[in-house]
């Protein structure tokens, strides 16, 4: 019996020890998973840490106690200090209120957040923790409370805070710096316009030849001036919803690179340069594209070949371009024989006023506006620039732009295309009654000059005060008025005048605004304000014939030109076939001329030959256009009767766009004809 008891017990006691084995076993297992665990949490990025439902913190890693500790909440590096105590003990009321708050809404909502949760420390600084907290479950899915994960994301807050700030800046000045050139824009322009309009009233009524050439020399230099002025408010309306609209209409390519190539010619023909026009015989001759735009890219880029090419060719094209997906690229293309492009400045050279030689060292002309505009209507067009240059040898700019293609569009004689029909008016009771308001003594002369051989009578007034004066006292046709005026704008003004008109019942009278800055710029305005139409300074002559057309409402009585402004054909024999004193001037010296001759000999020859077919079309429209373009050449060559003889055609469609010329046509061949024989003896004298 005995023996049994203490047999049972052995076996009680070594059951007991494997027991205890067992339990030491999964003690020490449990307490390297803890290990593990901890260490894990140690590691982990961010403060993470756990509490009950009642807030009381209940564990957190090593990173979390660190973090306390260097915000002082703590005074020691303990996990000790922070277990078993809530927020309300550890904080102060604010940011415990902010930490409670969240931990409720994960709880009760059940769901994720986070949120940035603003700290104050015991020093009194603010810092700015970013928490992400959700729901800490039991084995069973019930939430007994919740786990969090804090980074301290003061100092991207403050990165953030400075870069706002640093954007804000850049863009305020960027607004200052294109508010200071539409200044600039505009007080350059208005004195500009003057200079514009006097030249043209000089070449216009003075009678020695060499006194109106000068003249005419003083309006083209004023016109280019303009034109980078222009340029330039293009550069700053580049972004502006207005030019991210693309107009499409229909283009004939072929006619679009023969003409942006004629515009080059007398340059070309000046540098002994030699032009190639190439078009694929496959390209389609009409498409649908943004034609001003694409017109405009090209141009600038035949532009820049012919300025920086001193030697060699320039070659402008366009050929199709396959795509695997069936739509229709046509690729142009500009190649020139110049210096070339540094491969440092290739991917400058289309960042707007960038320049690769700077304008002190005079090598060669330019602002920096042209590539901008080209890259910036190359992407409005969802197409692509490509430059290719080897140094010393040339450049070639690619672009390529999906088309659309279609049939020639039919239009009617492409009237639209001529300019206002040009008239005059008896100065009578029955001509227009205009208010002319402008505070610039030069632009008021100019445009009071305009009005008067128009036949249109005014009165002016130079301030607002003095405008409205008269629009209460007189009944006027319609109103010119300058934006810019020194006791209000031209804006407000418009505004004061429909307000009287809408306390009177009186008819609305159309109101004209002249402006030196871009018409984009404050078009809106305009249109609130009551204005009818804006225009950019300077006004000119066929400007305001259109306004007359559009405007003047009365009965009209209209006169054909005076017999100054429309010479019988009897007076062409006063002027000589050539001068070659004169076209030396023009074009510096007796070796351009000639080259020069040689080229207006030929091209005319050709455009008298399209004339030719054009007259048995009866295509007024192309005459004209031929007219023009002969007429221009003359002008700078000294084949004085020539000239004259296209002015005259030339006038008689602006005058009489309906009416065919018989005597006037037969006249300029008759003249080219002279003219050749003439330019060939003189050429013979000399043929070096």
């Amino acid at each position: 019996m005995a023996k049994n008891e203490t047999s049972n017990t052995a076996n009680m006691i070594a059951d007991l020890e494997t027991t205890i084995n067992t339990l030491q076993n999964k003690m020490n297992q449990l307490e390297a998973q803890y290990t593990q665990l901890k260490n894990l949490l140690d590691v982990l990025p961010g403060d993470v840490y756990w509490k009950d439902l009642k807030g009381v913190w209940s564990g957190m890693n090593q990173r979390c106690v660190q973090s306390l500790h260097h915000m002082k909440f703590i005074n020691k590096c303990d996990e000790r200090e922070v277990l078993g105590k809530t927020d309300y003990e550890l904080f102060g009321k604010k940011t415990a209120d902010v930490y409670r708050a969240n931990d409720l809404e994960v709880i009760e909502k059940n769901v994720e957040l986070s949120r940035e949760e603003i700290t104050l420390l015991p020093s009194g600084e603010e810092v700015v923790l970013l928490s992400t907290k959700r729901p800490l479950l039991d084995k069973s899915g019930k939430i007994i409370g919740i786990l969090g994960n804090t980074i301290n994301i003061t100092y991207l807050k403050k990165i953030e805070s400075e870069l706002k700030e640093a954007k804000e800046k850049a863009e305020a000045a960027n607004l200052a710096k294109d508010e200071f050139i539409r200044n600039m824009s505009h007080d350059i322009r208005t004195p500009l316009s003057g200079i514009i309009g006097m030249s043209n009233i000089l070449e216009r009524e003075v009678q020695n030849i060499q006194e109106k050439e000068y003249a005419h020399m003083i309006n083209i230099s004023g016109e280019q001036l303009l034109a980078l002025l222009n340029g330039v408010l293009d550069i700053i309306a580049a972004g502006s919803q207005q030019e991210n609209i693309i107009n499409e209409t229909a283009c004939n390519v072929h006619d679009l690179i023969r003409s942006i190539a004629d515009l080059e010619l007398p340059t070309i023909a000046l540098k002994k340069l030699d032009l190639l026009i190439s078009i694929d015989c496959t390209t389609p001759e009409w498409i649908t594209t943004d034609t001003v735009k694409l017109h405009r890219i090209l141009l600038n880029l035949l532009g820049n070949a012919v300025k920086f090419t001193e030697k060699g060719f320039i070659e402008i094209g366009v050929r199709p371009k396959s795509h695997p997906h069936g739509k229709m690229f046509l690729e142009f293309f500009v190649k020139d024989t110049g210096p070339g492009i540094r491969p440092k400045d290739k991917d400058k050279i289309f960042k707007r006023f960038y320049r690769a030689t700077p304008s002190h060292q005079g090598i060669y002309s330019g602002h920096g506006v042209g590539l901008h505009i080209v890259k910036r209507y190359t992407q409005l067009l969802k197409g692509k620039i490509r430059v290719d240059s080897t140094a010393h040898t040339g450049t070639t700019f690619t672009l390529t732009i999906p088309v659309h293609c279609v049939e020639k569009p039919v239009t009617h004689q492409e009237s639209t295309s001529l300019l206002p029909e040009e008239l005059t008016l008896e100065k009578t009771h029955n001509s227009p009654l205009v208010l002319l308001i402008e505070d610039n003594a030069i632009a008021l002369k100019m445009i009071e000059n305009l009005l008067q051989q128009l036949g249109i009578r005014f009165l002016s007034a130079s301030t607002g005060v003095r405008a409205m004066e008269l629009f209460q006292s007189h009944t006027f046709d319609w109103i010119l008025s300058d934006i810019g005026l020194p006791d209000t704008t031209g804006i407000q003004l418009a505004k004061q005048f429909r307000q009287y008109e809408q306390r009177q019942n009186l008819t609305p009278t159309p109101i004209i605004c002249l402006t030196a800055h871009a018409v984009t710029d404050v078009e809106n305005e305009c249109v609130r304000a009551g204005i009818n139409q804006v225009i950019t300074k300077p006004l000119r002559s066929s400007m305001l014939q259109a306004l007359l057309a559009r405007y003047s409402t009365s009965k009209l009585q209209i006169h054909d030109l005076p017999a100054a402004k429309a010479e019988p054909i009897h007076l062409f024999n006063e002027y000589p076939l050539f001068d070659s004193t004169y076209g030396i001037n023009n074009l510096g010296s007796e070796k351009t001329l000639k080259k020069m001759l040689h080229l207006l000999i030929e091209e005319n020859t050709k455009d008298l030959l399209k004339t030719a077919q054009a007259w048995e079309k009866q295509d007024l429209i192309e005459i004209h256009k031929l007219t023009h373009k002969m007429k221009s050449s003359a002008l700078y060559c000294g084949t004085l009767r020539m000239r004259h003889a296209c002015e005259a055609l030339e006038k008689h469609f602006q005058n009489n766009p309906e009416l065919y010329p018989t005597a006037l046509y037969q006249q300029l061949f008759h003249v080219h004809q002279e003219t050749v024989a003439a330019l060939q003896n003189w050429l013979q004298q000399d043929p070096t």
